[in-house]
């Protein structure tokens, strides 16, 4: 228990903060860290001071679109008794100073997570993994030397070799392959196969969070799912995808001018596993002239889903589904911006009741269809 009467309590970090203890104070407390903030399954707690009341709880991540904090299963509480009690703040801030998050550049998005643990023999233990590999907004060398992670295991990869027609690029050794099959387009969503087997005690537990990184000079790209018994699987399970907090699930627009456009964006979102109690504003951009905020005032409750229809800026329907942890929205008659022949950097971000997320993807323009 960390503990501190009168001034309070400041944990500052330019690395990831995991507290693994009940943090408690007379006084405000600031959990602040660049990177992730790991509160889950603990306390964090201000006690009553008769003068003042109770102290605030700020816990931040300055990570962006990429920053973490996990406070499932947490206790995270402002005052006991009687005096008014503090704010309690959970904060995801981006340090560029834009107009919105720093948006994210390349990410897994596990669809499908098996754990097998072989308790008899735990050489024959293994993970397998399959999903998407955002590959970043700019072209990318999959053959230059990286690091993978798999829950604790880190792993040097030398290079992913590519087959004679370079539509697969695979890193195979003793007890792991991985394998990235690139968009036949040209769009930045890849594919990944990953297989390890082996002895994974202290590397992967079928019962926590399963990290997936794979760094190097271009990209440093983040997936992060909670497992149950040694499975996931995307949308099976509300509130298991950590990492990313927002993917492209569907992209078909077109680009005509003259305001004739078309869109429809059918957005992933990482939920707490919860429906709000009401509807929130929503924020929609799309590239670098569509940015349009749907009132919450517009939106109707329909069970787990928030629902937008009517004409804003071109924006006909906006679907929130906390169900299907979803976004969908539909837009025609507008103006989406100039998109150049070819491969192109979009971003995409969503703003829901003022938390913010992006990612920022390669698409690709053929004619007036613009894909991803």
């Amino acid at each position: 228990m960390l503990s501190q009467d009168g001034n309070g309590i400041a944990i500052l970090s330019s690395g990831p903060i995991d507290i693994r203890n009940w943090v408690d104070a007379i006084g405000d407390i600031l959990i602040s860290s660049r990177d992730d903030v790991i509160v889950k399954d603990h306390m964090v707690s201000t006690w009553d001071d008769d003068a003042v009341g109770s102290g605030n709880i700020t816990i931040e991540s300055w990570a962006g679109a990429s920053g973490l904090i996990d406070a499932r299963n947490a206790t995270i509480r402002s005052g006991y008794g009687d005096p008014q009690s503090g704010d309690v703040s959970l904060l995801i801030r981006s340090e560029s100073g834009g107009p919105g998050p720093e948006p994210v550049e390349s990410f897994f998005l596990p669809k499908r997570v098996v754990v097998k643990v072989n308790e008899r023999k735990p050489e024959k233990s293994k993970v397998i993994a399959a999903g998407y590999f955002d590959m970043g907004p700019d072209a990318m060398d999959l053959t230059e030397s990286a690091t993978l992670t798999i829950g604790n295991e880190v792993v040097s990869v030398p290079g992913l070799v590519p087959n004679a027609g370079a539509t697969k690029y695979v890193h195979k050794v003793p007890g792991l392959l991985f394998q990235i099959v690139p968009n036949r387009r040209g769009s930045s969503r890849a594919k990944f196969k990953l297989k390890m087997t082996g002895d994974l005690t202290g590397k992967v537990d079928p019962d926590e969070d399963l990290d997936l990184r794979f760094e190097c000079d271009e990209v440093d790209s983040r997936g992060c799912c909670a497992l149950t018994s040694g499975k996931y699987a995307l949308k099976k399970v509300r509130g298991t995808l950590l990492h990313p907090n927002l993917y492209l699930s569907r992209v078909k627009a077109k680009i005509a001018g003259g305001g004739k456009d078309k869109l429809k964006l059918v957005l992933g979102l990482a939920t707490d596993g919860s429906t709000p109690a009401a509807a929130e504003d929503v924020r929609i951009r799309f590239g670098d002239d569509l940015d349009v905020t749907i009132p919450a005032g517009s939106l109707t409750r329909e069970g787990d889903r928030f629902v937008f229809k009517g004409d804003a800026e071109g924006i006909t329907q906006v679907v929130v589904d906390y169900a299907r942890e979803s976004v969908t929205v539909k837009g025609k008659g507008m103006d989406l911006g100039d998109f150049p022949q070819g491969a192109c950097s979009v971003l995409v971000g969503i703003e829901i009741g003022g938390e913010g997320r992006a990612v920022r993807v390669r698409m690709v323009r053929t004619n007036a269809a613009l894909r991803y």
